[in-house]
């Protein structure tokens, strides 16, 4: 062998020692292994939309950070977090569950996401049997879903070996294809699930019934308990949901639960999120999660998946996040002694919110992950919008009335709150844990600063939180465009729809609001005359080719308005005056033939006379 190829394989040798070192050394961090069924039919396809929602990315490299900091996190000897699912029971064979069929006999149970004895056995029960039998027993497998979505999370964070799934059949099939649930059996579920180290308790069912009220403070103070607020009534085909202040569902509706609504995976006008129509919705319920069209475990076939909606699968996406919530302070306790309780936790996941969605004047907090990953102080603060619009648009500013919000709830209206625009230390606009403001009409983004100086017995401190009021131009949305005022600009400004015509002069067609539309998009108006293109832009000038009435619209991006007639009256002055010497001119011949008649007559007479 040459020396150069000796060389050579010296090098690549000396490479391999080094990247095996830094493997061997490296932190332990949480890598994420989804079962790779998942990979090819959802993830790879797709239909992960409420990932962005969640932003997972943000949320996964938060939590790899926790692994790597020694000095504020030790997992080392933490049991993990469980979520008891108390539903229809589960598919324990399906992949997101028990990890791919493809492992090798090292790797076997390593990517399992189910509670398990020493035996090995499913650590659940089924409470309307009274025996270990979780199998689902819905046709529609609700359970295996709803669970799925908590198993998926799981796999997405690499937390399969600290956060754990406790199956409880508390159900029984119903005609539907679901299942229905008895009072007893579910409390009977929540026992057991507390007996047996449940951490958090997921209840994706409802009743209008107050019976479902069960939750009692004893319980509380051990687990954090989670339910899904509903999915209204049927009406003419489609299902609206109810507000809380008619009709309340339970458990979500109790106070020692955490309700949750379904945010749809559509949009609003705005680009906005969206609560699904059919989810419950009101001050009863807390915090509103993906649950639209979510692609979770199907029953009955272990490496397939299936769509379903509702609150049920918006429920164990805060159930997770409580349980991700657990982990992180037990695992900062072990690491720095300081310790949080299960309902100081359990109001932090409450608090765990930095945007709001409106529906029927309500403001429903969105979960935000992201920020629970990362909270880790004893006072928080938040700015809620009590009312008005966060987005507004050019032309219909309204005041915004905020709140400052902070946790724990007993320091609020404790302190002074100074209020200030678009700089932390900037001049004081306001005082007081409310404040009133109306943005200016012009395009803008106005962050609006609340700082406050907790009344604590601590040495003096000051939180700072935000929320962010933009005044946006008007949108060109169908919506938008079907509202447009089509007509001619009048000479104070005012968009009429009757003038008079005149062939000389040509007239500035334009709509009401025109410089509140984005004037770069506004170049591509078209603009047309009884069905032919007469110009483009926010305002054209148009010659008509005669008085009368003509129809006039417009089109953009492929958008186009109602048709609106506009008349041009012609000068009719002179054809009155020609219309009247006409008439005069008629009558004028009339009395002379009568004249005439009349004087041909008295001669014929007159000779009569004579003779």
């Amino acid at each position: 062998m040459s020396r150069r190829k000796f060389a050579q394989i010296k090098i690549f040798a000396i490479g391999l020692i080094i990247v095996a070192a830094l493997v061997l050394l490296a932190p332990e961090v949480a890598y994420a292994r989804l079962p790779s069924s998942y990979v090819d039919k959802v993830q790879e396809a797709g239909y992960e939309w409420w990932s962005d929602i969640l932003a997972l990315s943000e949320v996964k490299s938060t939590v790899d950070g926790w692994f790597e900091n020694d000095a504020m996190y030790d997992f080392s000897s933490l049991e993990p977090v469980v979520i008891a699912v108390i539903d229809s029971g589960i598919d324990a064979e399906h992949d997101l569950f028990s990890g791919d069929k493809e492992k090798t006999d090292e790797s076997a149970g390593e990517f399992d996401v189910l509670l398990r004895d020493n035996d090995g056995n499913v650590v659940g029960r089924n409470t309307v049997q009274n025996d270990r039998n979780v199998s689902d027993v819905a046709k529609d497998g609700h359970g295996t879903h709803v669970a799925g979505i908590a198993a998926t999370l799981i796999h997405s964070l690499g937390l399969e070996k600290y956060i754990k799934i406790m199956p409880v059949r508390a159900g029984t099939s119903d005609v539907g294809g679901g299942a229905s649930f008895a009072v007893a059996d579910v409390k009977e579920g929540i026992e057991f699930a507390l007996e047996h180290g449940a951490d958090v308790v997921n209840m994706s069912i409802e009743s209008t019934s107050s019976d479902f009220d069960i939750v009692s403070d004893e319980w509380a103070k051990s687990a954090i308990f989670v339910a899904a607020a509903g999915n209204g009534r049927s009406i003419f085909g489609s299902r609206q949901g109810y507000d809380s202040a008619y009709r309340k569902c339970y458990p979500a509706a109790s106070e020692n639960v955490i309700g949750v609504m379904n945010i749809s995976n559509e949009r609003d006008e705005d680009g906005g999120l969206k609560l699904s129509a059919s989810s419950n919705y009101g001050d009863a319920y807390d915090l509103c999660a993906p649950g639209s069209d979510f692609f979770g475990a199907a029953k009955g076939a272990e490496s397939d998946y299936v769509s379903k909606s509702g609150t049920s699968m918006a429920a164990p996406v805060v159930a997770f996040a409580s349980a991700l919530a657990l982990l992180k302070f037990r695992a900062s306790e072990a690491a720095t002694h300081v310790s949080k309780s299960v309902e100081e936790v359990k109001e932090i996941v409450k608090f765990s919110y930095s945007s709001s969605i409106t529906k029927n004047d309500r403001k429903l907090k969105v979960l935000d992950m992201a920020w629970l990953a990362d909270a880790r102080d004893d006072i928080y603060a938040k700015v809620d919008v009590l009312s008005g619009k966060e987005k507004q648009h050019l032309g219909d500013v309204s005041p915004v009335k905020l709140k400052l919000n902070v946790l724990p709830a007993t320091l609020y209206e404790k302190g002074r709150v100074e209020w200030a625009l678009n700089d932390p230390d900037g001049e004081c606009a306001g005082e007081g844990f409310e404040f009133t403001f109306t943005p200016e009409n012009a395009v803008a983004d106005i962050v609006v600063y609340a700082r406050w100086t907790p009344d604590t017995d601590e040495e003096e401190r000051k939180v700072v939180a935000s929320r962010t009021v933009v005044v946006r131009y008007v949108e060109f949305t169908q919506g938008n465009v079907d509202r447009l005022k089509l007509g001619i600009r009048g000479e104070g400004g005012e968009v009429l729809t009757s003038v008079p015509f005149d062939k000389k002069e040509g007239y500035v067609l334009t709509f009401e609001g025109a410089d509140n539309f984005d004037p770069d998009i506004a170049k591509g108006i078209r603009w047309y005359a009884n069905g032919k293109q007469i110009g483009t832009g926010k305002q054209v000038v148009f010659k008509p080719d005669g008085g009368g009435k003509y129809e006039i619209y417009v089109s953009v991006n492929g958008i186009s308005s109602g048709k609106c007639v506009v008349e041009f009256k012609a000068d009719k002055t002179l054809a009155y005056v020609a219309y009247a010497l006409i008439a005069a001119s008629v009558l004028i011949v009339i009395i002379l033939v009568i004249v005439r008649v009349y004087g041909s007559f008295r001669a014929k007479k007159s000779n009569v006379n004579k003779k």
